[in-house]
């Protein structure tokens, strides 16, 4: 099976979030900037190199790839009140090297990317080519150019932002040759640039010794450093808050990403604000994020997720190791006649991560969504591990796992076991043939997703299923919910509200329940919202709004833990 490959630390971040002066520049970003936990960069003396990570994203349909290029989230991007000039040199460019600036950082989901706005430059060869996304255009370029530029493996990179902050114009220019000029469709109308770097060839990578932005007259520039962050005074107490004191050692939980939660400070104080005390890693620890390319393990963003996280008192779920989604490509490539070779590639990948956060993440969904949609003969869900290693899969993962942290808390996590007696009843099944072959497995993950009106959790029904796995000596979490909030035919506020108090409620009762989180906090970034045609269609499932605003959900789930 061959040796776990060595995983990258992450440096430290500065100890304090801090704006830097306002200055008419030149800002120096290399000298100066945090980019110590942006996947795929490396620090040094030569200045940032960039190196290919082949990162992106399989669709919902298992069809194709998305691009997924590295942001500086947690580290340095810029505020702006006006106009302003960025020069980057690029050096030693080993195929096509890209720079990324947006006013919003794009949003990671399950399957897709919301893209809120973007400019891509790139240069490859004697090409250089510019393309915008604008936040109102669905995903797709409002403007593209593409010129010639000197053939060479050293350019120098111009962005110049002329106008005001909801309007303005772009001119791009290489090489101080003629630039193009294009409007920049509000683009920067936040007052932010975040900043991204992309070596977008196989195997390619490039080097800039010198970025450096400088302010238009009468505008100034500030770097902001967003590591780590800090909840500011929150009215009352937060719903962990609440549960620390009448039921201690419960935690209520969310999963987050690090996209939200470093780009839009008033969700930060709300998530980090006593509110939660679990944080689910909803994306960061996923196959194709933490192992994009066989034996190179990116972990700096997901490890400046964590950190905060435990900066701010919470606990972390690691969500996670073994699934049929959110699979690179090279990992689909491999043969699937060869099952010495595939399981070989599951065990290093569990070592490596696990090992590496070990007393770190205090528990993992180990294996994900195991059984299938429609009975089987095994009643398992016949995904790239199951078709390839076969059905020992699960229990050659949890063994891995427990081997690599044995302290470490070890879930299997699955849906619809609360609500369908015939789904719990092939769980059983599968959890008593791993507890009699001695399988270090400790508990269930109940996802609880109700998405429509059919779909209602029943508090004799869940407390049933709970106090089956209490006889199989095993815990339980309640780990992914949320409640769809927009059927016409009910009282919406009023059936979402009592599906929370229900499962919380229910939840505590059972000692054998120990945490409830959602997936997700807030429908501003909602695990529930989808892409229609290119445009984000916002869910409805999860306890605060799009505004933030607590919804009835949040208020009856206080009752509950108060009564």
């Amino acid at each position: 099976m061959g040796g776990a490959p060595q995983a990258r630390a992450m440096a430290s971040t500065p100890d304090s979030g801090r704006v830097g002066p306002l200055r008419r520049g030149p800002l120096d970003l290399v000298a100066t900037g945090d980019f110590t936990s942006v996947a795929g960069l490396e620090t040094g003396v030569s200045g940032l190199t960039v190196r290919n990570l082949g990162r992106a994203i399989l669709t919902e349909d298992g069809t194709g790839y998305l691009p997924d290029p590295p942001w500086v989230l947690a580290g340095t991007h810029l505020t702006i009140s006006g106009g302003f000039t960025m020069t980057v040199e690029l050096r030693d460019i080993g195929g096509e090297a890209a720079v990324l600036l947006a006013g919003r950082p794009p949003i990671v989901y399950d399957e897709f990317v919301n893209d809120r706005g973007s400019l891509r430059v790139s240069v490859a060869g004697s090409s250089a080519r510019a393309r915008l996304v604008s936040a109102t255009s669905r995903q797709r370029a409002v403007e593209q150019r593409t010129w010639s530029v000197p053939a060479g493996s050293a350019h120098r990179l111009t962005i110049q932002f002329t106008g005001t902050l909801g309007t303005g114009t772009l001119r791009i220019g290489v090489d101080d040759r003629d630039p193009v000029s294009f409007p920049a469709h509000g683009l920067f109308a936040s007052g932010q640039v975040w900043l991204g770097m992309e070596a977008a060839t196989v195997n390619g990578s490039f080097r800039i010794p010198s970025w450096q932005v400088i302010s238009a007259a009468g505008s100034k520039v500030a770097a902001v450093d967003t590591t780590p962050l800090r909840p500011g005074d929150q009215p009352g107490m937060g719903l962990q808050e609440l549960a620390t004191v009448s039921h201690p050692g419960f935690l209520i939980g969310a999963a987050l990403s690090a996209s939200s939660l470093y780009s839009d400070p008033a969700f930060a104080r709300l998530a980090l604000g006593g509110q939660i005390g679990l944080m689910t890693t909803e994306n960061a620890l996923k196959f194709q994020f933490i192992q994009p390319q066989r034996g190179l393990y990116e972990f700096r963003e997901a490890d400046a997720l964590i950190q905060t996280a435990r900066d701010n008192g919470l606990a972390v779920h690691g969500h996670t190791l073994v699934f049929g989604e959110a699979i690179p490509r090279w990992v689909r490539a491999l043969p699937a006649a060869d099952p010495t070779h595939m399981l070989g590639v599951m065990i290093d990948h569990i070592r490596t991560v696990v090992t590496h956060y070990a007393g770190r993440v205090r528990s993992w969904d180990v294996v994900n969504e195991p059984l299938a949609d429609d009975p089987t003969s095994d009643g398992l869900r016949r995904n790239i591990w199951r078709r390839t290693i076969g059905a020992r899969y699960i229990a050659d993962a949890f063994t891995a796992a427990h081997e690599a942290d044995p302290d470490a808390k070890l879930f299997v996590n699955e849906y619809g076991l609360e609500a369908h007696d015939e789904r719990w009843a092939t769980m059983r099944g599968l959890l008593e043939r791993l507890i009699g072959q001695g399988v270090p497995i400790d508990g269930v993950g109940l996802q609880c997703h109700v998405y429509d009106g059919e779909d209602v959790i029943v508090a004799d029904n869940l407390r049933r299923v709970l106090r089956e796995i209490a006889d199989l000596e095993l815990t339980a979490r309640i780990s992914e919910l949320d409640v769809f909030g927009d059927n016409p035919r009910i009282p919406t506020d009023h059936h979402q509200a009592e599906q929370f108090a229900t499962v919380l409620r229910t939840c505590l009762e059972e000692p054998v329940c120990e945490s409830l989180t959602f997936w997700g906090l807030s429908e501003r970034y909602g695990s529930t919202s989808w892409l229609d045609n290119g445009q984000l269609e916002i869910g409805d499932g999860l306890p605060w709004d799009e505004q933030l605003r607590p919804l009835p959900a949040v208020n009856a789930m206080r009752t509950v833990l108060t009564s």
